[in-house]
């Protein structure tokens, strides 16, 4: 685990979100630190997605939330995106008709660049992270396998130098081989200076990288730790992530 710094990068408190009078997330407090990977897991239904729309300003939700010690209720969605808050959504909403090169470009609109060098030095950076997409940086992204879309869409996400990166189902619709190095790739996003809060339904390979990890069930927070011990909590493995205990 990484060690924790004085303020955390995310601080959630008693974060609730209704749709009409349905109370759909209920009280979530959730801490992250710099550095960290931080998994939230649970069935389909439990909130997860949710919690993230609400975390980058998609949803109005009551409680408070804290991004690098600051209040972030009433910065709007574009605020949070440019003082690196950054959401890769399960759908991926890549523009299938452009390349990876203009996908790439275009998750930086936000940001400044000083000449076509300096670009350039942003897309190398997102190479050496993902070599497959230098590979495909001509072909259109709506050619490209499920795993190189999901590249693609985190590659265009740290586009924008984002400080925290939160990913919702990363693994969904990708083979077993391909989940592996999505999520090797994902565990390596620390030494590039970016923490990481993570929606997965595939709570084996989410604890395999995570340091710490949340468990949500209709809507509310039944369960936190060490995501090396609530791997070995054989009821939770059973109960609430379906794995074999």
């Amino acid at each position: 685990m990484k060690a924790e710094s004085a303020t955390p990068i995310l601080q959630v408190d008693n974060l609730s979100v209704c749709y009409g009078a349905i109370e759909t997330v209920r009280n979530v407090n959730l801490t992250l630190f710099e550095g960290e990977v931080v998994t939230i897991l649970g069935p389909n239904g439990a909130g997860k997605t949710t919690t993230m729309e609400a975390l980058m300003g998609m949803l109005p939700f009551s409680g408070g939330a804290r991004y690098c010690g600051e209040s972030i209720e009433h910065w709007t969605t574009t605020e949070r995106v440019r003082r690196g808050l950054t959401l890769v959504p399960e759908s991926r909403d890549l523009f299938s008709d452009m390349s990876v090169r203009e996908n790439l470009v275009l998750g930086a609109f936000s940001r400044r660049f000083h000449g076509r060098r300096d670009l350039q030095d942003e897309l190398d950076g997102v190479y050496s992270v993902f070599p497959r997409l230098k590979e495909r940086a001509s072909q259109l992204a709506g050619t490209l396998s499920g795993g190189e879309r999901q590249m693609l869409a985190i590659g265009r996400a740290l586009m924008l130098k984002p400080r925290l990166l939160m990913l919702d189902e990363p693994s969904l619709g990708l083979a077993p081989r391909i989940v592996t190095e999505v999520f090797n790739i994902i565990g390596r996003l620390q030494s590039h200076g970016v923490s990481v809060l993570l929606v997965e339904q595939n709570a084996r390979a989410a604890l395999a990288i995570a340091d710490r990890a949340y468990v949500l069930e209709t809507g509310s927070i039944v369960q936190e730790g060490p995501a090396e011990l609530l791997g070995r909590d054989h009821r939770l493995t059973r109960i609430y992530l379906g794995l074999k205990s």
